[in-house]
């Protein structure tokens, strides 16, 4: 006998052995047809079958390797209140109800207005309580009860048309941080001759008839150092009656100053300091007892002042201040100087 082919497999037979027969079967595996024949299609079907439950069972495994999803469980909670422009830091206390009692659930220090917490369902509530510069704490807020609700699934609802008849909400209005404070008050201003010729108009006595007027601004981005510039305007009489003749002089001064701001005692009281330079003008007569002889003055002046004063808190707008200048006159020939005491009010916005 000689060879002979099969429908897919090519198979010799010995010369000295019967013909066997070799029956094709097709096994169809993810699309593609496979031929295999009777004597090992069993082995290669339990094979292929074993194959295919293999890649099924590992399939969802792969799908979610590479999706790369997670579930998020964790709710975060911000809890917000005024800004204290003096305030350095914030101590906030959150307290849980547990059993009709309050147990401390969060302690936290921030240089925020706010912090964000993750709280589980429950009663709660907490108090802020600012610290100074100096890491003082100052008063803090009562307690302020709240509640955490269980997180709900969402769902689609139906659109709800409000009625032409219902009010409009509530605006709430939402304030910027501060960072000037602008002041403007009056104030008693006498005035002490010290040294040079102004003492011959004053005669070297301190005149009680004196008045000022003070505007300016701080910038207050900082809670210790607050620097800033002032404006202030004033107004001095002298009308005097001696034994052989009378002296009138008004005097306005007009300076321009640097200003800085110095808080102590938890924003309670300050000390400021000032320099600057102004102009002045006077007005001034001269007569004698017997009105013979009668003469007026006028003139303009430069001058440098420096000063210090104590700045008192009453309250979030209003202020009492006093405080002490020298000014010294930038006139030809003899230098003169003098002291300006003042105390006065001010609100301050």
């Amino acid at each position: 006998m000689g060879t002979r082919k099969s429908k897919s497999f090519l198979f010799t037979t010995n010369q000295h052995e019967p013909t066997r027969t070799i029956k094709d079967v097709e096994v169809k595996v993810r699309g593609r047809t496979v031929l295999c024949n009777e004597v090992s299609c069993a082995g290669t079907v339990r094979e292929v079958c074993g194959l295919i439950l293999f890649f099924l069972l590992l399939a969802p495994t792969l799908a979610a390797q590479s999706g790369g999803y997670y579930l998020e469980t964790r709710y975060v909670q911000r809890l917000t209140w005024t800004v204290d422009g003096y305030a350095l830091r914030y101590e906030v206390i959150i307290e849980k109800e547990d059993s009709g009692e309050y147990r401390r659930a969060v302690r936290e220090f921030t240089g925020e207005p706010f912090i964000e917490v993750s709280l589980a369902a429950g009663q709660y509530r907490y108090r802020v309580i600012p610290y100074d510069f100096f890491d003082r704490p100052g008063t803090g807020l009562d307690w302020i009860n709240f509640e955490v609700l269980p997180a709900q699934i969402p769902e689609i609802r139906e659109p709800i048309v409000a009625s032409p008849d219902a009010p409009e909400p509530e605006s709430k209005t939402v304030y910027a941080e501060k960072n000037v404070d602008v002041y403007i008050g009056p104030a008693w201003t006498p005035v002490f001759p010290l040294y040079g010729g102004i003492d011959l108009i004053y005669e070297d006595e301190m005149q009680m008839a004196g008045a000022a007027l003070r505007f300016g601004m701080v910038f207050v981005k900082s809670d210790f150092f607050n620097p800033g510039i002032e404006l202030a305007a004033s107004w001095y009489a002298f009308d005097r009656v001696f034994d052989d003749h009378s002296v009138t002089a008004h005097t306005l001064t007009v300076d321009f100053n640097l200003a800085g701001r110095i808080w102590f005692a938890g924003h309670v009281a300050a000390l400021i300091i000032r320099a600057g330079a102004g102009i002045g003008m006077q007005i001034g007569s001269y007569t004698s007892s017997d009105q013979s002889v009668s003469s007026t003055a006028d003139g303009m002046a430069f001058h440098v002042n420096t000063g210090v004063s104590f700045l008192l808190s009453a309250g979030k707008y209003l202020y009492f201040e006093a405080g002490l200048d020298l000014t010294h006159l930038l006139t030809e020939g003899e230098a003169s100087g003098y002291l300006k005491p003042w105390a006065g009010i001010g609100v301050q916005f």
